[in-house]
């Protein structure tokens, strides 16, 4: 069997970003969302620090009843840097973690994260870009691809977050670059590519359904066209190849062509929003009993559907929102193949006062089976979330957050945990500049 390699290699690590978009070429397009703020943009810096924190959850390993409690222990320190220059900005970060488990001796382990980016901009007309994340952690909350110099990754190019699975480690590797040319004064051209591979490692537990590791590929050619100073419009082609490495030939091929405009409402909010036909080609198999032995049936599913979203950014100096949906076809989050993915999405946070912050926000997701053979199989996932956090010095800060979770569906393995998850944190972070 042929395996994706990633066309990024982790070179990367050693170059790389937080990068400002070309003024007509909306984040989204590049396969990244636009902050919400610009807290913690300093440029030319030398940041670190670390974490001490205590998670408690009334379902540690997720099972559908009899649930069991467990504290889990973290220390993280983290070290990272970021540069600019006329043509050049890169930066890189590296945070391990070493959690400890109250109940299960198992649970021990050290978690690891790394980002790196680099945007290079060799001329006024060209824009190249490129970052790899990458991330070793038990904890299935954690999302991937969480940097600090880094936008979060767009809703076309990141894996499936929306589940939550049973206990396992899990390794991620995320890749993204592109290149755009200013056509002419208020068009661009462009292109994108992405890789992801995400491979689960069982720890001992009796309700630990095999997980599925996953190898994502996918590009697109863009072309964006900016009607005025606040609205740009513009059309994407999509193709991506998505595979399961343990099912042999089965993986899924799709094909997309979508039309988006951003809408710069005010200085302070912006609106995105893109539409268009997806095809989907999944090859799977089915197990039939002949002659008392098992036989492989090769089957194929051919579908259209709509792909869309949108999403909705607000900020102040005292605040700011996020609202985004997505509907496409995604990997299953290591519980099953593709899926059809319609995920919603909202976050707030406020400044209360000088030293004190608070956030919340909820999620809904609903994922089902993308192959015709499985029509009917879903899960439908609900999250929610409340922090609230008190400056107790010039670089340390406390914070208190609770959150939920509850899924239910009839997805095939599915386990259907439901969560109740409070932390209590201690960070301490410093941030030097370079001097230059």
């Amino acid at each position: 069997m042929n395996r994706l390699k990633s066309p990024f290699p982790l070179l990367l690590l050693l170059l790389p970003v937080f990068s400002s978009a070309q003024q007509n070429v909306p984040p989204q397009v590049r396969g990244e969302m636009p902050a919400v703020s610009t807290e913690g943009r300093a440029r030319n810096v030398l940041t670190g620090g670390f974490s001490v924190s205590s998670a408690y959850d009334d379902n540690a390993l997720n099972a559908t009843d009899n649930h069991i409690s467990d504290t889990q222990f973290n220390v993280a320190p983290s070290i990272g840097i970021q540069q600019t220059r006329r043509h050049l900005t890169w930066s890189a970060d590296y945070s391990p973690g070493f959690v400890f488990s109250q109940r299960f001796v198992n649970r021990d382990q050290v978690s690891q994260a790394l980002g790196a980016g680099v945007q290079f901009r060799p001329t006024a007309r060209w824009s190249l870009w490129a970052r790899e994340n990458y991330s070793v952690t038990t904890d299935p909350f954690q999302q991937l691809a969480q940097d600090p110099f880094l936008p979060d990754l767009g809703p076309l190019n990141s894996p499936n977050d929306s589940i939550v699975t049973p206990l396992a480690k899990r390794t991620a590797k995320l890749s993204n670059a592109g290149a755009s040319y200013r056509w002419s004064a208020h068009t661009s051209i462009g292109f994108t590519g992405s890789f992801s591979q995400i491979d689960f490692d069982h720890l001992a537990s009796d309700t630990t359904t095999p997980l599925l590791n996953s190898r994502s590929a996918s590009g697109s050619a863009f072309v964006s066209h900016q009607l005025s100073k606040t609205q740009t419009v513009g059309a994407q082609y999509s193709y991506g190849d998505l595979r399961f490495t343990q099912l042999g030939t089965s993986h899924t091929i799709t094909q997309s062509a979508q039309l988006f405009d951003q809408l710069e409402i005010t200085p302070r909010s912006s609106l995105y929003v893109f539409v268009g036909p997806e095809y989907a080609r999944s090859l799977f198999s089915e197990e039939l009993f002949i002659a008392q032995q098992v036989v492989q049936l090769p089957l194929q599913s051919n579908s259209w559907s709509p792909t869309a979203g949108a999403s909705y950014t607000f900020h102040s100096e005292r605040g700011s929102v996020r609202l985004s949906f997505t509907r496409r076809v995604s990997d299953g989050g290591g519980l099953v193949t593709a899926v059809r993915m319609n995920e919603f999405s909202s976050e707030f946070r406020r400044q209360l006062k000088p030293r004190w912050s608070a956030g919340v926000g909820a999620g809904y997701a609903i994922n089902s089976l993308a192959n015709a053979s499985n029509l009917g199989s879903d899960l439908h996932s609900f999250s929610a979330f409340a922090d609230l956090q008190r400056e107790l010095g010039r670089n340390v800060t406390l914070r208190f957050s609770y959150s939920l979770l509850r899924q239910d569906g009839n997805l095939p393995g599915q386990v259907q945990g439901d969560h109740n998850r409070a932390v209590i944190s201690i960070d301490y972070h410093f941030l030097r500049p370079l001097g230059f």
